[in-house]
């Protein structure tokens, strides 16, 4: 073993390894599809980010392009007791368009969304409902009155005596698509709602057409807008997924953003910053404090800084090396 240094910083060992070093080669062979993602979804990030640093340097944008350029620019790694590597510990810009930041806040949505379902299956064994809200697709300068229109709109429907008598708990999250010919974008809120045993076949049964219906009211439109319904069906981590969405469809954007103007790019950003992506209510919200859940908007996942099962002796860190366009073992 070629060990070149040791550092002791903060309780941990940070070990740097030699390229040519037995455990060099070992660790860089050890699950190494785990870090391919991470190179894809920090390749986006590195896109993202100077593109928003081409903004003249006192544009309120152009230091959310810095901090995103700094976003998990160093992995720490550790092994639990497993077996398995795990990330110990980075660094998030939080940035709403952040590419690094919102795949991490979906993973972790999926993850507490699960845990919750299961939590409140055992306890209380409800049934789910899967629904999609819908408007007209906007400008990107209008996104920002659109989506706080949403969010009234959400909670004045979820006030409703109606609501309340069929529904005991509820996920909301906010997520935002652009149209690839006319660059418009289509905000929607994905939910999942919590009903009592009976609900798809009493009395109290809602339509697809009496919720568009509904929605429609509350948002006080001249239109009926699009609604989706269906049952949430285990397994749950698989409906999950499904609801843990991206608040803005990265791939969308990164796909588009040689075509997007740098107006559109700071509307998307100025139009998703300071709102509630994620809410939970009811019987979710209860699940989620009895299970002792960190914050669904914040990427820092459950893991991150918190698994007792990752070996804090040894920690392992990976470099983003911007030339070569992933990872490397320090």
């Amino acid at each position: 073993m070629n060990l070149l240094q040791n550092i002791s910083e903060g309780g941990f060992l940070y070990l740097m390894f030699s390229s040519n070093s037995t455990i060099s080669q070992f660790i860089n062979q050890d699950k190494i599809t785990h870090l391919e993602k991470w190179d894809k979804i920090k390749a986006q990030n590195q896109l993202l980010a100077e593109r928003l640093l081409s903004f003249p340097p006192d544009s309120p944008i152009w230091p959310i392009g810095e901090r995103m350029s700094r976003c998990a620019n160093v992995l720490f790694f550790g092994y639990a007791e497993d077996g398995e590597r795990r990330l110990r510990n980075t660094s998030y810009c939080r940035a709403r368009l952040c590419p690094v930041c919102q795949w991490r806040r979906s993973l972790k949505v999926r993850a507490q969304m699960n845990e919750i379902l299961e939590h409140v299956e055992r306890a209380r064994g409800l049934r789910y409902v899967m629904l999609t809200l819908t408007v007209r697709n906007c400008r990107s300068a209008d996104l920002r009155p659109t989506l706080k229109n949403m969010l009234r709109a959400w909670g004045q429907l979820t006030s409703k005596a109606w609501f309340k008598k069929i529904c005991v708990g509820a996920y909301r999250a906010i997520e935002v698509s652009i149209n690839p010919l006319d660059k418009s974008c289509h905000p929607h809120i994905h939910a999942v709602l919590a009903v009592r045993p009976g609900y798809f076949s009493g009395r109290d049964y809602i339509k697809t057409e009496e919720w568009a219906q509904r929605w429609k009211e509350a948002l006080e439109l001249p239109y009926t807008p699009i609604v989706h319904l269906a049952a949430l069906r285990k397994p749950f981590d698989r409906s999950a997924a499904e609801i843990a969405k991206y608040s803005l469809k990265i791939s969308n954007l990164i796909e588009l953003l040689n075509e997007i103007p740098d107006t559109m790019l700071a509307d998307l950003h100025w139009g998703l910053s300071g709102l509630r992506l994620f809410s939970l209510s009811g019987v979710f919200r209860q699940a989620h404090k009895e299970l002792h859940l960190s914050d669904m908007d914040d990427p820092q996942g459950e893991e991150d800084n918190a698994d007792a099962s990752v070996f804090d002796d040894i920690i392992i860190p990976y470099f983003w090396n911007a030339g070569i366009g992933r990872y490397c073992l320090g």
